[in-house]
């Protein structure tokens, strides 16, 4: 909303409710990028469509106003390095639902 009244029209007024929080990076994004590689671990024959779906729900985003589209690219990255470490380390492959020692950029020291 405030880079489109500064260089668009000052007068602009969104649809929706400008949430109170930062653009970067793309909550949404980061959770739908997440939970379409886990499930598409668990259910391989959807991947391409769990894909586009998070990439739809980010994009939504950009439409609504809420986030640049380098937030939802950068939050839909995040989110599918969270998916395939948690699918890692819950060794979601071999049907398994209990956690194995963490060996991901994502582990505890």
């Amino acid at each position: 909303m405030t880079a489109i009244r500064r260089e668009l029209d000052p007068s602009f007024l969104p649809y929706i409710v400008t949430p109170p929080f930062p653009s970067y990076v793309s909550g949404h994004s980061t959770t739908s990028g997440a939970a379409s590689t886990v499930l598409a671990v668990r259910f391989p024959g959807d991947a391409r469509r769990l894909r586009a779906w998070a990439e739809e729900a980010a994009v939504s985003r950009l439409y609504g106003g809420i986030h640049f589209r380098s937030a939802n690219e950068t939050g839909l990255a995040l989110g599918r390095r969270v998916g395939r470490a948690a699918a890692d380390r819950y060794d979601l492959r071999g049907g398994s639902a209990t956690p194995r020692p963490a060996r991901s950029a994502f582990a505890l020291p």
